[in-house]
């Protein structure tokens, strides 16, 4: 009854809106907890859709487990709720989210349910390039180790579609106050490590990395491609090669234990 109600008020508030010269009555305001109980997705959509236009003259607070909740075309005042397990007895968390600097584009890109799912559910995100990644990391995680499974772990990966695309996705979800992770491939090493939220540290050991293939190249006269098997192994043994691998083992460690606090990596 109360979907019926609102959805009539909707189709009835956007058929008069700008023809109406009548003094606005004083808002409401609606409390709803959880209106997506019962609902099939579609019908989920469509109450959302109604209580967006109910709240444009009115005050409405929602309560909500459905990520359907949750669109590109409405993303004013939105509060995830998430339980601190560090503390005895375990307490609240509250973390506002606001993406009012988020450009349009942006946020059809990155507000879709796979994504908020990922948000408001998860613990860690682990962020990957494309598909391919995305459908293996959780199966070789589970063949290497039993206890890496991503969905027992609370751990959801999300597609960015190019390294390009990782730094703002890093940023979109650490607003929901989950820990982060960043999968890429190896030439991000020599092209684009800017592009992924790296730390100044991480930074710092990436440009002298490259400084050290320079000069490598250059000592040897071979051309950026030609590099021999000896010159990699020696650019393995580099020290500060070692360096980042030591801070990604590290962070990885400190990432399957849940602790968010560790190193940007």
């Amino acid at each position: 009854m109360t979907f019926a109600i609102l959805r009539s008020y909707a189709e009835l508030r956007t058929t008069v809106r700008g023809d109406s010269t009548e003094v606005k009555p004083r808002p409401y305001l609606l409390l709803f907890e959880e209106p997506e109980l019962f609902l099939h997705p579609r019908a989920q959509r469509q109450l959302f859709e109604a209580l967006r236009i109910f709240a444009q003259d009115n005050h409405v607070l929602v309560s909500t487990h459905s990520t359907a909740f949750y669109s590109p075309q409405a993303t004013g005042t939105f509060v995830k709720i998430a339980k601190n397990r560090s503390t005895t007895p375990p307490t609240a968390i509250a973390y506002p989210v606001d993406l009012s600097h988020l450009k349009a584009k942006d946020q059809f890109q990155m507000i879709r349910q796979e994504n908020n799912d990922a948000a408001f559910f998860s613990d860690k995100v682990l962020l990957v390039e494309g598909d391919s990644d995305h459908i293996l990391i959780p199966h070789i995680a589970r063949m290497l180790n039993a206890d890496w499974d991503f969905d027992k772990q609370s751990v959801a990966i999300a597609r960015v579609n190019g390294k390009a695309s990782i730094a703002r996705y890093r940023e979109f979800f650490e607003r929901f106050g989950v820990s982060v992770a960043v999968l890429a491939d190896l030439d991000a090493i020599a092209e684009g490590f800017g592009k992924l939220g790296a730390s100044e540290a991480s930074l710092n050991k990436q440009r002298h990395l490259m400084q050290l293939v320079g000069e490598d190249i250059a000592t040897s006269g071979a051309e950026a491609d030609e590099i021999s098997n000896n010159q990699a192994r020696r650019l393995r043994d580099a020290p500060a090669m070692k360096e980042l691998w030591r801070d990604a083992k590290q962070f990885g460690d400190l990432f399957a234990e849940g602790n968010a606090n560790g190193p940007t990596f």
